[in-house]
């Protein structure tokens, strides 16, 4: 279904190939693929991920490994340094969305005012597709298990371009990925990060998708379609706590990106009211 979208768009995608000679002088005017297929182009993009700069840690004497290497309380081998973001390894794993680096600057403001039952247990692995007109996303494990204790509930309708596939282990939702509908994307989020018993849940879960609100106003939060209009309307309806009209709205809830322009937001709107 991702596949017929973008052709559809006129995009050419090729499966399996990388790019093995480069033509041009002056400037690029074609690229050869390694499978022999040459094709004519003036741009070619790299998307080659990101890679944390740790030269500073490595010159400190810290430990690193792909990243800098931080316990539960985000503390680098010198407890007296702590890391968190991009930059940061926990337990051989690393995330690249703002959302988790938020969790775990909380996890350490927590423990410098001695807070030390809070501690990281890790985020949720997502990836959200941001294109005009293209709802895509997935949370968790996305590739089931070869082990019978995994389930995989699966639902399609090709005419209408929707997909939905949910990984059940143990009746709790542990990974999903949702094509041309992701207003579910809060719901499952919920269910995957906090570990929750789906019981009679678990038929809902083959329904087709429900009605997202509209996006008034100018966008504000791509993940999950969120306007500006929406924000406000949810403030003057008294959500003025920032937690609250973040899980009220779903604006910042995805990737984190938003949130800065989610807050101040909220910050003008307090002001206006103050006045």
């Amino acid at each position: 279904l991702l596949h017929q979208e973008i052709v559809a768009r006129g995009i050419e995608v090729f499966y399996n190939e990388e790019v093995s000679t480069f033509y041009g002088t002056d400037k690029l005017e074609a690229v050869r693929l390694k499978s022999g297929r040459k094709i004519a182009c003036d741009v070619a993009v790299f998307a080659i991920g990101t890679v944390p700069v740790i030269d500073i840690a490595r010159e400190c004497g810290l430990e690193i490994n792909r990243g800098v290497v931080v316990n539960d309380y985000l503390q680098t081998s010198d407890p007296d340094i702590f890391a968190m973001g991009e930059i940061a390894q926990w337990r051989g794993q690393m995330w690249g969305i703002t959302a988790a680096a938020e969790q775990q600057a909380e996890v350490a403001a927590k423990f410098l005012a001695g807070d030390l039952a809070s501690y990281y247990q890790g985020s949720l692995s997502m990836n959200i597709l941001k294109m005009e007109g293209l709802h895509l996303c997935s949370l968790g494990i996305v590739e089931t298990p070869n082990d019978p204790a995994y389930e995989e509930v699966v639902f399609i309708d090709k005419a209408k371009l929707y997909y939905k596939k949910c990984i059940i282990h143990q009746d709790r939702l542990v990974g999903a990925i949702l094509i041309g509908d992701k207003s579910e994307f809060l719901e499952f989020k919920d269910l995957i990060a906090n570990g929750i018993e789906l019981s009679e849940k678990r038929l809902a879960l083959l329904r087709s998708g429900k009605k997202a609100d509209p996006v008034v106003g100018k966008l504000v939060c791509s993940c999950n379609n969120v306007g500006q209009g929406n924000l406000e309307k949810a403030i003057t309806g008294g959500c003025m706590d920032f937690a609250k009209l973040c899980q009220t709205t779903g604006a910042g809830m995805g990737c984190g990106s938003c949130r800065p322009e989610v807050r101040q937001l909220l910050e003008s709107k307090k002001e206006k009211t103050l006045v």
